[in-house]
């Protein structure tokens, strides 16, 4: 019997299949790229069509249709902001829970990488390119806080899912539209990151024992929404 949190699933408001707290994102990406990879073995199955809409319900999801216009993988946003400026809510990750880019580059004024980085709440200096967070709670509502490991935390297994599912979608897209032009040639990237508004990020425990927690805020909100 399964004893996850969560188990055995719900539904949140904006329709992210939730399992549970601890990066749900990895579990709703995962099943639908087991989904995509079914439906091309078994094209005539009466649900694959289902199937097909749900797995691209889910990436879409994760890049952007939430209902808070929010991609949760790093450097991509679903709306204009560009890579090199910390934006709203609306934007991408600033802070995942993730060393390297939280640690500025060595100097004589800060030489070494230590807590200090890991509880600062400005964002990281770096873009962490390409990575998926672990997702919101049951209620949509998200944290950009590096402190939480639930939600912020980036592994193998949450971005396992990406490369697949990505390709996936894009050739569903290039089939319904064989003739559109390609792309236009992407900016170059800026892995520096500036720090944007360092302002307090509301904690319940067992974060905020780790980190001193601060206010909640519009773009920081406290979970879950009411």
């Amino acid at each position: 019997k399964p004893t996850h949190d969560g188990w055995p699933g719900v539904r949140t408001p904006c329709g992210l299949c939730f399992l549970q707290k601890w990066a749900p994102l990895r579990y709703a990406s995962t099943t639908a790229l087991l989904f995509t990879l079914y439906t091309k073995t078994f094209p005539d199955d009466p649900l694959a069509d289902a199937l097909d809409e749900w797995a691209l319900r889910t990436l879409h999801y994760v890049l952007g249709e939430n209902g808070e216009g929010r991609s949760y993988m790093i450097g991509y946003s679903a709306g204009s902001t560009s890579a090199g400026s910390a934006g709203p809510a609306g934007d991408y990750p600033r802070r995942p829970h993730h060393r390297s880019s939280s640690c500025p580059a060595a100097s004589p004024l800060d030489p070494v990488c230590n807590m200090s980085h890991a509880c600062s709440t400005c964002a990281s200096p770096w873009v962490l390119y390409g990575a998926v967070v672990g997702g919101p709670d049951a209620t949509d509502c998200w944290n950009d806080d590096r402190v939480n490991w639930e939600r912020n935390e980036v592994a193998l297994d949450y971005n396992a899912p990406y490369p697949g599912l990505i390709a996936w979608a894009l050739g569903k897209q290039a089939d319904a539209a064989p003739t559109s032009p390609p792309p236009a040639s992407l900016p170059p990237l800026v892995f520096a990151q500036p720090p944007g508004a360092c302002e307090g990020i509301p904690r319940d425990a067992p974060f905020s024992a780790v980190c001193p927690a601060g206010p909640a805020s519009k773009s920081q909100p406290a979970c879950p929404y009411m």
